[in-house]
């Protein structure tokens, strides 16, 4: 098998992982592990890492890489199915060839706490559980001229894929056409359109995520930052105006935020549509393993994608509506380095950003800390302090564990006795 890697120079654009579990007994054929006529590429994973954004930019990477190198589709039954006029043969049997995502910024910039390697985990995790074989992607490949290195016939591919969307600029209108509506959700879809544009002719969308981005915690990947509400309010200071009959439409998971833009009057699904939310929280899963249980954030999602402007926080599930809409020139979302929104192209940025990142625990807290007060007050100081006491605790006790884990008990004494152990954010076991 490696004589065969190595004979295909594929090794440069994903790297099998030398580790102490190489020596498993896989038990696998040529055959068995992807080298055949049939050119077949599944993600068994699909809707179950994230919720909505996230699911979206994995299924646009999945059908795109497949189309450049003219591989078949297989995915697991997912909600988009429900949505969208898909159709993708279900997954037959598990691919032994798995290939981790390692292209996403996400992977580079968070988990500045994580004790352990997760590639390192998820491959050992491959090889004893489903006697796979697993290699990490360096490398998005969507490109034709990539063909060359694509050695492998039939594998799944895992991850989040949320990366720069200037990879995908040339194919916008073939992703766009994934996505077209099938009969029965267009007609709801339809219908909550209309009685929106029934409340003004020019709908101007903000998309707040405060919910989970509001926990205090001191695990984070490095994206959940809640930009503060005033950064909002002065974008629709500035543009209210050049609109004729403008509308606000307030998508959210935080309903009492409502109440800071009553300046705007502004409207949420539930106010004109929540008929067509029951309906479509009565749409379900068949998955039991994927994130997004039912269809009630759907409409949300799709208003989004037929606003005039968009103000969008740091997230996949507005981000990924702003690369559907077709009516829309101004794209705004925050910006920690001009301290307001700014505007962004759509196709052509990175779905999600991150803070700059540090290698030592006093400057990254430093900077948590004054993120989550430039949001949310000093009245948050004391709770603040305290979860971070609680959880330097706590991730210490991880590390220590991973230590042991991956190196033995002596190699933990000398780890613990060094001062990197408890202030270097990039120590890894």
């Amino acid at each position: 098998m490696n004589e065969y890697i190595q004979k295909n120079d594929c090794a440069h654009y994903w790297t099998e992982y030398k580790s102490p579990w190489d020596s498993v007994k896989l038990n696998l054929n040529i055959q068995e592990i992807g080298y055949t006529d049939s050119k077949i590429i599944s993600m068994e994973s699909l809707g179950k890492h994230g919720r909505w954004g996230n699911t979206i930019f994995q299924y646009i990477y999945l059908r795109v890489f497949a189309d450049i190198h003219n591989f078949k589709v297989e995915t697991p039954n997912w909600l988009g199915q429900l949505f969208f006029k898909i159709n993708a043969p279900p997954l037959p049997i598990r691919k032994d060839i798995v290939l981790l995502d390692n292209v996403s910024l996400i992977f580079r910039r968070s988990y500045p706490w994580s004790p352990g390697d997760y590639h390192r985990a998820r491959s050992k995790s491959i090889i004893n559980d489903r006697k796979g074989l697993p290699y990490v992607l360096n490398h998005p490949l969507l490109s034709p001229q990539m063909k060359r290195f694509i050695t492998f016939t039939q594998f799944d591919i895992e991850g989040l894929f949320i990366i720069n969307t200037r990879y995908y600029a040339d194919f916008k209108e073939k992703i766009r056409g994934l996505f077209k509506l099938n009969d029965e959700m267009r007609k709801l879809c339809d219908e909550a359109v209309e009685r929106l544009n029934k409340k003004g002719s020019k709908i101007i969308g903000v998309h707040l995520r405060k919910g989970d981005f509001r926990k205090i915690s001191l695990i984070k990947h490095g994206f959940e930052f809640d930009a503060p509400i005033h950064w909002y309010t002065s974008w629709l200071d500035t543009i209210w105006s050049k609109f004729k009959d403008p509308v606000l439409l307030l998508c959210s998971d935080s309903p009492d935020i409502k109440r800071a833009f009553l300046k705007y009057k502004p409207i949420t699904t539930a106010d004109f549509a929540s008929d067509i939310i029951d309906t479509l929280r009565m749409i379900k899963s068949v998955d039991k393993l994927e994130v997004n249980r039912d269809a009630s954030f759907f409409l949300d999602w799709y208003l989004l994608t037929q606003c005039h402007a968009m103000a969008i926080s740091n997230s996949t599930f507005s981000f990924s509506a702003s690369m559907m809409n077709r009516k829309a020139k101004i794209f705004m979302r925050p910006c920690l380095t001009k301290k307001r929104l700014a505007q962004y192209a759509p196709w052509n940025s990175e779905p999600v950003l991150f803070p700059p990142r540090e290698k030592y625990i006093f400057p990254w807290l430093r900077q948590e800390i004054k993120l989550s007060l430039m949001s949310q007050g000093y009245s948050i100081l004391p709770l603040l302090i305290f979860y971070i006491l609680i959880g330097y605790v706590s991730l210490l006790v991880l590390r220590i564990r991973a230590c042991f884990k991956a190196n033995g008990f002596l190699i933990l004494c000398k780890e613990i006795m060094s001062r990197e152990f408890y202030i270097n954010l990039e120590r890894k076991y």
